[in-house]
């Protein structure tokens, strides 16, 4: 990254997840910490936390397709979320997390995931939000392009945004940030390291609109540029445009009722200026849920460029995730839901830039039974499987069965 951009960075300010987008979502994040939390010390609220206790058996953990080995997993896991309140103009969020994976069959991937998200957020003047966030974490991670090979990803997050809202439900932002991704690792277990081609730089910059429609409701319209940089991979670097519209629905899903969740949609270039290339397609950011009466529906859909590790055009990767739950009573629910996972390389280099389309498609069906033994403890238990197929890439073929336990307690 050069230094013009780390500087224009760091004179914006750290950011990462931000949950409140304008002076309205403020005040409404302001009482959700000041009128019911957990503990207080002077002006620190602790909001609430959790710990569990989960277990996996997986049939295939390397997700190979001829050498098929099995791990089993035990997992502790804890998070809490708080914040500094100072007189409904600043609040400062943190919300670390932790996970110990312990791997019986594998014990060398055993490994501590942990994060950190912390959020600034300034209330300027009466209608004027400023925003800033860092996230840091470091986790064991699949990567789908190198046969599923598990490495270490260091991520480091930073955003800035600042928004005015005007008096008839319209606002207006500008936001900067700046992602970085650091893989160790060897690439089947030899000499090949990941982090030669994978560790990446990306910067966005953009703007847009929001409207709020209702008192839950808001429509958006934004645009972002952004250049990725590879540091030791340089043939890599690309950079792109980015559109996207949708709604966002900020109140919390419950079972009377609500919609909870954001329905984005828009396109994206990718563009390779060493090779003249440019590539385009419908990128989309999904998460919705409705809930009403005893049902809970959950619609998930992401598509978006990603990175090929063994080509130079990029792949477009697709997920698609589609479930209910049906709860008997407030101790008791069912689960059902299909996965959908959808990798297309856009123009493989081994074909001279052709138009040769290669794909791999995964589909998951998966079954999940949940109950609540006491006051805030859940208890699930999980069954999925995976079914790997490719076109031409043969070590896509491939299967696994999963099935895990979760014991969470809320506080």
């Amino acid at each position: 990254m050069t230094k013009t951009r780390w500087g224009l960075i760091i004179m914006l300010g750290l950011t990462g997840l931000i949950s409140a987008q304008t002076v309205s979502d403020f005040d409404h994040l302001y009482r959700y910490y000041g009128n019911s939390y957990l503990k207080r010390i002077n002006r620190f609220y602790i909001k609430n936390g959790n710990f569990g206790i989960s277990g996996n058996a997986n049939s295939n953990f390397f997700m190979h397709p001829n050498i098929v080995e099995s791990d089993h997993s035990l997992s502790l896991s804890a998070s809490l979320r708080g914040a500094y309140l100072f007189r409904h103009r600043v609040l400062f969020e943190f919300i670390p997390t932790l996970s110990y994976v312990n791997h019986f069959d594998h014990p060398e991937y055993s490994y501590l995931n942990r994060a950190l998200t912390s959020n600034l957020y300034v209330k300027l003047w009466h209608r004027m939000l400023w925003q800033c966030a860092y996230t840091v974490s470091r986790n064991r991670w699949r990567i789908y392009d190198t046969f599923g090979e598990l490495v270490i990803r260091t991520a480091n997050i930073l955003k800035t945004r600042l928004a005015y809202e005007t008096a008839r439900k319209t606002a207006l932002f500008l936001e900067a940030g700046l992602i970085k991704n650091k893989i160790s690792g060897d690439l089947f277990n030899d000499e090949n390291t990941l982090d030669d081609r994978f560790n990446q730089e990306t910067l966005n910059l953009g703007c847009g609109v929001e409207y709020r429609l209702t008192a839950k409701t808001t429509a958006s319209l934004a645009a972002n540029i952004y250049f990725t940089e590879f540091p030791n991979y340089l043939r890599q670097d690309h950079r792109g445009i980015q559109v996207q519209v949708g709604i966002r629905f900020p109140k919390v899903g419950t079972e009377e009722g609500r919609i909870s969740g954001r329905v984005l949609f828009g396109l994206k270039t990718y563009d390779l200026d060493e090779y003249d290339k440019h590539f385009l397609t419908w990128i989309a950011d999904t998460d919705l849920v409705v809930a009403r009466g005893r049902w809970r529906w959950n619609v998930r859909v992401g598509r978006d460029f990603d990175f090929a590790v063994f080509q130079v055009s990029p792949l477009v990767h697709t997920t698609v995730f589609v479930g209910v739950d049906y709860y008997w009573s407030k101790r008791f629910f069912l689960g059902a839901g299909f996965r959908y996972h959808h990798l297309d390389y856009r123009v493989p280099l081994i074909v001279d830039w052709g138009r040769t389309l290669v794909t791999a498609v995964a589909t998951s069906p998966v079954l999940t039974f949940g109950l609540r033994a006491l006051n805030k403890l859940w208890l699930t238990l999980t069954w999925s499987q995976f079914d790997w197929t490719s076109d031409r890439y043969y070590y896509y073929n491939k299967h696994n069965n999963v099935f895990s336990f979760g014991i969470v307690k809320r506080f």
